[in-house]
């Protein structure tokens, strides 16, 4: 009985697959997003951003 693939390519073909649908699984579950204030407001902030701090550094000179 003759095999269409080899061991190495199956294996080759197998992680494509699983590649493709690892990737594809965030977009999945993701939300759905259009560009209006009213979907943006929807979306938390997060924590990192509201505990930021913002400054300006200046320095003169070379």
């Amino acid at each position: 009985m003759k095999t269409l693939y080899g061991a190495s390519e199956m294996c080759g073909r197998i992680a494509s697959f699983l590649a493709l649908v690892v990737l594809t699984i965030p977009f999945a579950f993701s939300q759905n997003y259009s560009p209006r204030w009213e979907s943006l407001d929807k979306r938390p902030t997060p924590e990192w951003f509201t505990d930021a701090k913002f400054g300006i550094f200046i320095r003169r000179g070379v």
